[in-house]
């Protein structure tokens, strides 16, 4: 299994993913079971959700991260080029 609290690569950045009691107190408080900063490039995952629950929450917030404005900017023509491959 990954430990994904060392950190995970989206689009060569390094993002931090944070579960733990203090992040749980922050989602409570915003009624969320997670969040994407982009800016400071931190996953926060609420820890008291279900393991399930926990894992959707974190391919969900791993998208909001590579739909970052600067990663789709960064990468518009390798975007641009596979939208328009013929498959």
């Amino acid at each position: 299994m990954i430990d994904i609290t060392k950190g995970i690569q989206v689009g060569g950045f390094t993002y931090q993913v944070k579960l733990d009691r203090e992040t749980h107190r922050i989602l409570a408080g915003e009624q969320n079971y997670g969040h994407c900063d982009n800016r400071n490039r931190t996953i926060l995952i609420d820890s008291d959700e279900s393991p399930v629950e926990v894992s959707e929450t974190f391919v969900h917030e791993m998208i909001e991260a590579v739909n970052n404005g600067s990663l789709i900017t960064r990468y518009k023509p390798q975007i641009k080029e596979m939208m328009e491959y013929q498959w």
